[in-house]
């Protein structure tokens, strides 16, 4: 892991402290440890259940305190919709499934 200075907030008033952070060697791996940590916790049921839906997904995340910001949900929201995330993703999967076939 890694310590990096991060933006909370607590009772409605934002305030910088510096967390601990896990380090990974790929995307895929944290991805799958993204996936793993809602998975284990009970009170992001409600989330998982709706990821189809990534509105409504981010709003139960939210809603069941993966973020104290709270506007977490419309700020990655306004993420997904850019163009330069898709790309980015798209490279990322071209990628990957380049490296899978080549080995």
């Amino acid at each position: 892991s890694m310590a990096k200075r991060t933006l909370e907030f607590s009772g409605g008033v934002a305030h910088q402290e510096v967390a601990p952070f896990r380090a990974y060697e790929s995307y895929q791996q944290s991805f799958t440890d993204y996936v793993d940590f809602l998975q284990q916790r009970p009170r992001y049921a409600q989330a998982l259940a709706s990821a189809a839906d990534s509105p409504r997904y981010l709003q139960e995340l939210q809603q069941a305190g993966y973020a104290t910001d709270p506007d977490y949900a419309v700020k990655i929201q306004s993420i997904l919709e850019r163009e330069q995330f898709s790309f980015a993703i798209e490279s990322s999967t071209r990628t990957t499934q380049e490296r899978a076939v080549n080995g």
